[in-house]
């Protein structure tokens, strides 16, 4: 007997990328700011009966993230609609991908994580999730930024099967400041 792991999409609204293969646009990327306070902290672990043991401790202070969602974060100070990441913000790039399906989104989650999840990592709980607009699935992965990128970038990727078994690519980087970068270029794709 197998377990099969349910990833409940989060809703997502779209943004100012469009696609012209899936004729669909990506969900619009979000800039999070927490405030952390040792109070709301305690509460937290708390609510949540979490032990930290040997897990570095959470510190009270401003947290940025960049998501598809606010649902995840409680006391959120600001957030707002961005098309770029700010590298003192975060080193990391973030990938969003279009699934034809929520099935496909789901092995896609499932390889992901059998690649590149770290349980010792302090990335631990940032693993892939999926995300639901008006106009399909989508998945955020967060990866480590390559030396030869000009900063953290935000990568857009979709993929169409053709019936005679050719994948059109489709993809578009968006780097510091909102300069549009090649993919192929970055080798990306």
């Amino acid at each position: 007997m197998s377990n099969v792991v349910q990833f409940p999409a989060r809703k997502a609204v779209s943004g100012p990328i469009y696609c012209d293969i899936h004729d669909v646009s990506f969900p619009q990327v979000l800039r999070i700011v927490q405030t952390l306070t040792a109070g709301n902290i305690a509460k937290s672990l708390a609510e949540a009966a979490i032990v930290l043991g040997d897990l570095e401790p959470i510190r009270p202070g401003e947290y940025v993230y960049y998501d598809l969602d606010t649902c995840h974060y409680g006391d959120i100070t600001s957030w707002d609609r961005v098309t770029f990441i700010d590298a003192a913000d975060m080193s990391e790039s973030i990938f969003i991908r279009f699934h034809e399906s929520e099935a496909e989104a789901l092995a896609y989650l499932s390889a992901t994580m059998d690649l590149h999840f770290d349980p010792d990592s302090a990335q631990a709980d940032w693993g892939p999730d999926i995300y639901r607009t008006e106009n399909g699935v989508f998945t955020l992965a967060r990866r480590e930024t390559r030396v030869g990128w000009p900063g953290p970038l935000i990568v857009y990727l979709a993929r169409r099967k053709e019936p005679v078994g050719i994948q059109c690519q489709w993809a578009i980087a968006v780097g510091p400041g909102g300069q549009l970068l090649d993919p192929v270029e970055l080798e990306i794709i």
